[in-house]
């Protein structure tokens, strides 16, 4: 295999700087500027290679100080870069708590496997994840975990995942479709969908209505999302009860607004329509935990009564809704584990192990059941 130019000079700056003891533990690394000067290469590339040294175990950053040689570091503990030991992990951010899980059985698949996580952010933007993609590939991974930001139609399309690194083991999870032709992860949300309709029916709802939400000026295709509202169609069915075009709740989402905004900025006006409506909704299905807190405190400030008036269920066992009041059924989702078997099926590819690209599906069953009252509503 092919060493990357930024693994050749971390190596060399590894061994010039670390292994020979020119520098002890705790001292600083000369500048990014210095190192340019030294081996006569670009800024980028540095950059890169202090990522590595960084990954490594060799270094680490301190704000406005600079980079320094770790105390405990141990040089006997060093991946071989020429086998590429580097294992990248792509996420849309670095805060939500479902990727933060997802970094954790990532982290604790590579200890295992003898690998270090390179992480970067897409920052939910398309273009930026294909620039990630490439600046590990650079960096000698030969092994990738992804969390895909949501592609629209022409982006699914034309994804750069079905063309390009084809030689890199590309796993994907949860927000993946067959047409990008790579190994996934994904969780059974069909079923987690027509579950979760058919807890709401024998609840009593007699209308229920379905939240999903977009952008006014692209369709995106968001895969937990359609298969739930599949499985929501389909349990709506089997009980006999309407699928109606108005409880479809497409919720537009602007491009500056985050999608818990664009929920605050929809619903009352909604919720007015319902209020005025003698045919409402009961029941509703929200597109995650957050979206179900969200609208539960708006149903209140608009005179609806949880779960009184409104049923609600929600997704994703969220830990900031484990305590909230009123409590709402959930599903129970482990991303830990998802990514684990994500970042395991992604090393094993990536060392002939494993030839052909798979799927693996894990179950999302409905959890806190009896937080729905099996009451009917009140007419309001």
């Amino acid at each position: 295999m092919q060493i990357s130019l930024p693994i050749k000079i971390a190596s060399l700056i590894l061994d010039d700087y670390v292994t020979s003891g020119r520098l002890k533990a705790g001292e600083k690394m000369p500048s990014i500027r210095d190192f340019q000067k030294e081996y006569n290469t670009s800024h980028v590339t540095l950059v890169q290679a202090i990522g590595v040294l960084e990954q490594w175990g060799a270094i680490e950053r301190r704000h406005g100080s600079g980079c320094f040689i770790k105390p405990d570091f141990d040089k006997t503990a060093l991946p071989d870069a020429g086998k590429g030991k580097l294992l990248g992990l792509v996420l849309p951010n670095t805060k939500d708590e479902r990727l933060m899980n997802i970094y954790a059985g990532v982290e604790q698949m590579a200890r295992k496997y003898g690998y270090h996580v390179v992480v970067a952010a897409s920052n939910y933007q398309y273009d930026t994840e294909h620039q990630e993609v490439d600046r590990m590939v650079s960096l000698g991974c030969k092994a990738i975990v992804m969390y895909p930001i949501i592609r629209n139609r022409q982006q699914l399309k034309e994804d750069y995942l079905k063309k390009e690194y084809r030689d890199i083991a590309i796993t994907l999870i949860d927000m993946a479709f067959e047409e990008q032709k790579r190994s996934q992860v994904i969780f059974d949300n069909y079923t987690a969908g027509y579950d979760m309709t058919m807890l709401l029916a024998k609840a009593k709802c007699s209308r229920i209505a379905f939240m999903d939400y977009n952008t006014p000026d692209c369709y995106y295709m968001h895969r937990s999302l359609i298969d739930r509202r599949q499985g929501y169609k389909n349990a709506l069915g089997d009980m006999g009860l309407p699928c109606n075009s108005d409880d479809y709740l497409l919720i537009q989402r602007p491009a500056a607004q985050s999608i818990t905004e664009s929920v605050i900025s929809a619903m009352p006006a909604i919720f007015e329509q319902w209020k005025n409506n003698a045919y409402f909704p009961v029941g509703l299905v929200c597109m995650d935990d957050s979206a179900a807190m969200t609208v539960i405190r708006i149903a209140n400030e608009c005179g609806i009564k949880v779960p009184e008036e409104l049923k609600i269920v929600g997704f994703d066992n969220l830990k900031s809704a484990a305590s909230f009041i009123p409590a709402f059924p959930t599903t129970e989702v482990n991303f830990a584990r998802a990514s684990a078997i994500a970042a395991e099926m992604a090393i094993k590819e990536a060392t002939g192990k494993q030839n052909n690209t798979s799927v693996y599906m894990l179950q999302a069953p409905v959890t806190r059941v009896k937080a729905l009252s099996l009451k009917a509503v009140k007419t309001r």
